[in-house]
């Protein structure tokens, strides 16, 4: 890490451009790998909420809704 500069003055560091450039990509891919972990929690806490749901006593396997009716049940579950 030769060729970093910290410039108290300025309140800034100075590091090569290739360094940076590493940096930037490692951020990227840090980024991406949290929001697939936010993705897999909000996906499992859904399958968990579904096998909840088929559990319930009042669940009717042979009850036929309209794609209206399904829509707006999920607009009033937001």
């Amino acid at each position: 890490m030769q060729n970093i500069q910290y410039l108290k003055d300025q309140n800034a560091v100075v590091v090569p451009i290739e360094h940076w450039e590493k940096l930037q990509s490692e951020l990227l891919r840090l980024k991406r790998r949290v929001n697939k972990a936010d993705i897999l929690t909000n996906f499992k806490k859904s399958l968990t909420k579904l096998k909840k749901d088929l559990q319930n006593e009042n669940y009717d396997a042979n009850c036929e809704i309209s794609a209206a009716e399904f829509l707006a049940q999920l607009k009033d579950e937001q």
